[in-house]
């Protein structure tokens, strides 16, 4: 995913952490993600779209909107209850996606909800 960057606000959870939030406004999925990320620990990555093999002339943005849009509401969240994949596995989501999703079912803000994995 690419994101157009709206603000960068100190962390709502600890503001004198010294960490930050990004928020975004706008977003564009990469065609071939495995071109482009390697697998780092950090879901940010400071560089150029040059190095990473991005024309963005040929990137088309939409608004963060119509992903909260595509989540639905509470009444309509399970729509697809147990659907998986081919071979029986959950589909896959993003913490991104999660957070939306569950703020959305909870009717509160995505930054009042917390996604932890431990492995």
């Amino acid at each position: 995913m690419i994101g157009r960057i709206s603000d960068v606000i100190p962390a709502p959870e600890d503001p004198k952490s010294g960490r930050w939030q990004i928020s975004i406004n706008e977003f564009s999925t990469i065609q071939n993600p495995t071109n482009v990320w390697k697998g780092w620990r950090n879901p940010v990555k400071y560089t150029t779209l040059e190095e990473m093999g991005i024309d963005l002339a040929t990137v088309v943005f939409h608004p963060v909107s119509e992903i909260q849009k595509d989540l639905g509401t509470p009444a309509n969240a399970n729509s697809q209850p147990g659907k998986v994949l081919d071979d029986g596995s959950p589909l896959p989501i993003s913490i991104a996606n999660a957070k939306l999703g569950l703020a959305a079912f909870y009717d509160v803000p995505p930054d009042a909800i917390e996604i932890v994995i431990r492995g």
